[in-house]
């Protein structure tokens, strides 16, 4: 339904990480999904296909799926936003 896809990419540790990408993703208008890699099985093959990711990452695709941001660590939910409001 969405142009663009917020990906909240954390372990279960990483709560400030995917409350800012959440709230982010809200103010872009944007999807949002949370990716938990340690139990999600799905996890290590999407981020083989993506060149891997470290957690807590922000990644922010458009449609096909295309990669356009990835954002490391924990970042504010203003950059997340801007992030997405530039994908789109």
């Amino acid at each position: 339904r969405h142009d663009v896809v917020v990906v909240a990419w954390f372990a279960p540790l990483d709560a400030g990480a995917m409350a800012a990408a959440r709230t982010g993703a809200q103010q872009a208008g944007a999807a949002f999904v949370r990716v938990n890699v340690m139990t999600e099985p799905t996890a290590v093959a999407f981020a083989e296909d993506h060149g891997g990711f470290e957690s807590p990452a922000v990644l922010v695709f458009t449609r096909g799926p295309k990669l356009r941001s990835r954002i490391p660590g924990t970042p504010d939910r203003d950059v997340v936003a801007q992030a997405a409001a530039n994908a789109g």
